[in-house]
């Protein structure tokens, strides 16, 4: 299901495209006639609606992809905490296995196939912040942009050295205030 919107919103894209070539062709062609000739008006016509299908198919299939991608966002989540309850399950499972070895006083434990062998590697460090002498402490100190600064700065008209403001623009769909269905 997901592949076919991912496929419906590429199709629009490339009408899109097609639309904007053709209204494009329609205006150089204008152009070097001088005038708008009733069969270039038709193909003007045409296009036109082509663009309003376009436009309405767009927004219905934008809706979508963010339905779409709402739901594997979750998927998502929902993967990554199965795969920590894994990861957890698997350390107990180990935890439990040193917990046999221990008791039973081995560092080997062997089944018909397989064989765990419990061997040293370098001591594992356990911290406690707050008992360390100061002479163990790191101080980090981290250099980050004031954003909020910077913008109130340049919205004051101030120049700012490696920073600037840049227009951007939000796409919103919207039905329109006619009725839907209605010609």
């Amino acid at each position: 299901m997901s592949e076919s919107i991912l496929k419906k919103a590429n199709s629009t894209q490339y009408h899109l495209t097609k639309i904007v070539a053709e209204t494009q062709s329609i205006c150089q062609e204008i152009c070097e006639l001088g005038e708008l000739s009733t069969e270039l008006e038709a193909r003007f016509d045409f296009t036109s609606n082509e663009l309003a299908t376009t436009v309405d198919r767009a927004a219905m299939t934008s809706k979508q992809l963010e339905v779409h991608a709402a739901f594997w966002k979750e998927q998502a989540l929902a993967c990554q905490a199965m795969a920590c309850r894994f990861e957890r399950t698997h350390e107990k499972l180990k935890e439990h296995i040193k917990g046999v070895m221990k008791f039973k006083e081995t560092s080997e434990l062997q089944g018909h196939t397989h064989r765990y062998v419990l061997s040293a590697v370098k001591p594992r460090l356990v911290v406690q912040g707050t008992e360390l002498p100061r002479e163990f402490i790191l101080i980090e100190t981290r250099e980050v942009p004031d954003k909020e600064k910077i913008r109130a700065a340049l919205k004051e008209g101030k120049e700012v050295p490696g920073a600037h403001l840049e227009t951007s623009y939000a796409l919103r769909p919207y039905l329109n205030s006619k009725k839907v269905g209605s010609k």
